[in-house]
């Protein structure tokens, strides 16, 4: 029994039961758990791997374990696993790595401490108030690898799933114990540290150890570790990256930060509205949120809950149930797929390409979802090859070694856009883009209003007649070989100090001649630096609504971009909140639309309430070739879709779009 099913199984049960230790001993207890009804419940929703709670952030543990003083009533993890192995359905343990509420009452001393010698408050505090516990304590450390040793030995699990895995107060641990490690490894003072590098290192290896746990069972053993963030050297002792997320646009973005690390991920989405809570989520939403994982090549882990007391509720089976059904009859068109793309947004190296507020509304990765641009996004140290361009947005520092590799991949024929003060003004990198960027000297015209003036027809499209307006961090270039596409118009006149007001002063009569946005060509390529903060900073802060301070930017970067693309994969006919997501697999295009209306700020549990009609997708016949037919996968039946021909676009039209569509363009 290999570890294919990784990449095969899209759809897999996240069993987040909270049953705390004093439930036991409460009238209704723990009196409905029927581990073969549970194997029912997988079975109805479509599940081939279940992943237990074996120990929550409580501190209970499900089975009876040599290293806790609380007992349960029965082998709940037993009975589950039995009856999971008798059904062929593949079981991973649950185990909440660092929060230990039980343990944490039980031994103060095991604790987290904070650089004051106070237990660390992190934000778990509030619900397991001295939980978080430290893993260089000897007598924590023993507990956790001792009953990952139990788990193996005794139920021979398909894998062991790792939640909060990662340093979570932002500081090293202080206790007396990682002081002595600190000391005996290098000698010095833990205190004289900042960050917590030194306490993630020590997360590796912990993760090391529990590998060679895995290692050692006698049926493969996965591990997976739930970090938060991207910790690559983690990641080397996992053989699947995950993450959990809560918007149908935050999951997307999680598969667009996972696809390219080249391992299998999953990211777990709730079924209900927050862990241990019952107000269920509308089909609909369960259905967009489960498909944002899937359709980037992931896996949709699906956190369902049962009552404490062990009991699957009705709604939640039938919805888990619905859901399952429709990627089961799928799943021709979902494995052994490769992403399409025509740009790529370069990360930190510590994301997964989400935060729990991201993306952030105007931000490239919305100005390529809403606009029909194919993106991925890259790590510094990523291959560039698959992209036709790649955004330097500011969030990442460019040092020499990435500013010389974009200045390669501009140099072999790439774009690249690199926005304000990403061009990393006084530092080493500078000169490096500066010169594929084709500027001299730079200085700063600080926070303000600016209007962007002159733009070409082709960059206006959408924009109207008015200069496009600007309140955000702006640099003033010169220019050392580049071409100017924009320059800034002033306003009117120079604002007083302490001046307060709700409109900005209207721009000047003359533009100035100072460029905002230039081209150079360098190489066989072209690099664009955008000099006003486009994206990065809201634009219009003094409007009332949040959506309006990014409509203008959005389009304006959109056309900057497709400015730059040699051969753009679609041209861009999709309503905003419809994502398009194009696959290759054996020589055919799989073009998934996710409708994230219906994830967006009006929310409904009703079904089939927003439909959108003649949805068309255009693709570029230079890229994708001529097809030879296409059709719509909905409802369980292939329907056949024309192609139309406009120059070198093909259009394809889906005459109705609830959450999920799928065309299929055969060559």
């Amino acid at each position: 029994m290999s570890n294919d099913w990784l990449r095969t199984d899209l759809w897999r049960a996240h069993v987040s039961w909270l049953s705390p230790p004093w439930v036991g001993g409460t009238e209704e207890g723990r009196r409905d758990f029927d581990a073969g009804r549970w194997m029912e419940v997988m079975e109805a929703g479509q599940y081939r791997t279940l992943i237990f709670y074996v120990k929550h952030h409580d501190g209970f543990c499900a089975y009876p374990s040599r290293f806790s003083t609380a007992q349960p009533e029965r082998d709940f993890v037993g009975e589950c696993a039995a009856e999971a192995r008798r059904r062929d359905v593949r079981f991973l343990c649950y185990y909440s790595s660092f929060i230990d509420e039980v343990t944490g009452n039980e031994h103060p001393d095991w604790r987290v401490l904070g650089r004051d010698g106070a237990p660390a408050q992190v934000w778990s505090s509030g619900q397991w108030p001295g939980a978080y516990c430290c893993l260089n304590n000897p007598g924590f450390r023993e507990l956790v690898l001792g009953q990952l040793t139990e788990l193996r030995d005794r139920y021979q699990p398909d894998g062991f799933w790792m939640d909060v895995f990662e340093p979570m107060a932002g500081e090293n641990c202080f206790c007396p114990s990682c002081r002595q490690k600190y000391r005996d490894q290098t000698g010095g003072d833990l205190l004289e540290t900042q960050g917590d590098a030194w306490y993630q290192s020590c997360v590796v290896d912990l993760m090391r150890e529990i590998r060679a746990i895995a290692d050692g069972s006698e049926r493969p053993c996965i591990v997976t570790a739930n970090t938060g963030r991207h910790i690559a050297a983690l990641d080397a002792y996992c053989d699947l990256l995950t993450h959990e997320a809560f918007t149908s646009t935050m999951i997307s973005a999680l598969g667009r930060g996972f696809r390219p690390l080249g391992k299998p991920f999953e990211t777990t989405c709730r079924l209900y509205s927050a862990v241990g809570t019952w107000a269920i989520r509308g089909p609909e939403r369960a259905l967009l949120e489960s498909m944002a994982a899937v359709v980037h090549g992931g896996a949709c882990c699906q956190e369902v809950s049962p009552t404490h007391t062990g009991r699957f509720t009705d709604d939640a089976v039938e919805r888990v149930a619905q859901v399952g059904r429709y990627i089961r009859g799928i799943e021709e068109y979902l494995v052994g797929t490769d992403p399409v793309f025509d740009a790529a947004i370069i990360l930190p190296e510590t994301s997964y390409g989400s935060t729990y507020d991201c993306p952030r509304p105007g931000g490239w990765d919305t100005v390529f979802t809403e606009r029909d641009i194919p993106f991925g996004y890259v790590y510094p140290d990523g291959d560039l090859s698959p992209y036709q361009l790649v955004v330097l947005d500011g969030r990442v520092p460019a040092d020499e070694a990435l500013a010389e590799r974009l200045a390669d991949f501009v140099r072999e024929g790439g774009s690249l856009i690199v926005e304000g003060q990403a061009a990393g003004f006084d530092t080493p990198a500078a000169p490096i883009l500066a010169e594929v960027l084709g500027i001299g000297e730079t200085s700063a015209l600080g926070a303000g209003t600016y209007y962007l003036s002159g733009l070409r027809p082709d960059l206006a499209v959408g924009l109207g007649i008015d200069d496009q307006v600007v309140e955000a961090h702006a640099w003033r270039p010169t220019l050392n070989g580049a071409e100017a596409l924009v320059t800034y118009r002033y306003e009117f006149a120079p604002r007083r100090e302490g001046w307060r007001t709700y409109r900005n002063l209207p721009p000047a009569h003359a533009a100035s001649s100072d460029p905002a946005i230039s081209v150079n060509r360098y190489g066989k390529g072209r690099a664009m630096f955008v000099a006003c903060a486009l994206t990065t900073e809201q634009l219009r802060t003094r409007r009332y609504h949040e959506h309006d301070i990014r409509e203008y930017s959005t389009q304006l970067a959109a056309n900057l971009a497709r400015f730059m693309l040699r051969e753009p994969l679609l041209r861009g006919t999709t309503p905003a909140g419809v994502e398009v997501v194009v696959n290759r697999q054996d020589g055919r295009y799989i073009v998934h639309l996710l409708n994230h209306y219906m994830g967006g700020p009006y929310l409904d549990n009703r079904e089939g309430l927003l439909k959108l009609a003649d949805v068309c997708v255009s693709l570029n016949a230079n890229r994708v070739g001529a097809l030879g037919r296409a059709f719509e996968v909905a409802d369980g039946e292939s329907r056949a879709l024309s192609v139309r021909r406009d120059g070198q676009w093909l259009e394809v039209t889906v005459p109705r779009l609830s959450v999920h569509g799928l065309i299929v363009c055969e060559r």
